[in-house]
């Protein structure tokens, strides 16, 4: 917001301190502002001349060179208007962001059969975005700050490629009897090492580890 006072008194700077405390506040977290302002090169950039813009009468209070039919809010679009310096004076640039790349390619070829007054013209499409500069700049810095704007992309793919393992009924049964048949395989090599390894130390020491007279103990019954 920009004040013009006709007249500054020592109560100027407590009135717009009140006006400000008027304003609506901004609402939400601030991730959900706005972010095709980003978008926007810095070079030559004139401070402070970045205007967002929603709706048509915003459109033509501000003064953008390209009118709100052609913009044509009725598909959703963002606008952000900008000025910049150049070597033969100053320059605007309109950066539109539509819903998607075909709308943005099907405006751009109505910006240019237009015949905007305000030209010449410069112009640009990257994926849905649509990039105009006009205004007394050379044709080489405008390609310079064309080339300066592109879309990036960024996706994200949520939805499972494969089915999940653990969803599979037959998968799980298959689990179960490998497991089964490993405990069954651990099993029987315990059982053959253990009784393998009775019967190699009988031969090769026989009566004297396993089955020696003295430790052998007989149960007598005297059943008369």
């Amino acid at each position: 917001m920009d004040a013009t006072l006709d007249q500054v008194t020592a109560m100027s700077a407590a009135d717009l301190r009140a006006l400000a405390d008027a304003l609506p506040k901004a609402k939400g977290n601030l991730s959900t502002l706005p972010t095709l302002g980003g978008d926007v090169p810095k070079q030559s950039l004139i401070p402070h001349t970045l205007r967002y813009i929603e709706g048509p009468i915003a459109l033509e209070r501000l003064g953008v060179p390209i009118p709100a039919a052609l913009v044509n809010f009725s598909m959703g679009p963002e606008v952000v208007l900008a000025r910049y310096r150049s070597s033969n004076g100053e320059a605007y640039m309109t950066l539109i962001s539509y819903p998607t790349p075909q709308i943005a390619a099907e405006r751009l070829k109505a910006f240019q059969a237009a015949g905007l007054p305000a030209g010449p013209f410069f112009f640009k499409r990257s994926g849905p975005l649509v990039v105009a500069i006009n205004g007394n700049i050379p044709q080489s810095e405008a390609q310079s700050l064309l080339a300066s704007v592109n879309y990036d992309a960024d996706v994200t793919w949520n939805q499972p490629t494969k089915e999940n393992p653990r969803d599979n009924m037959g998968n799980l049964i298959l689990g179960i009897f490998t497991l089964i048949g490993v405990i069954l395989i651990v099993a029987l090599g315990f059982g053959f090492a253990f009784g393998g390894v009775r019967v190699l130390a009988k031969k090769i020491f026989p009566n004297r580890v396993f089955d020696r007279p003295e430790d052998v103990e007989i149960i007598q019954l005297n059943l008369k």
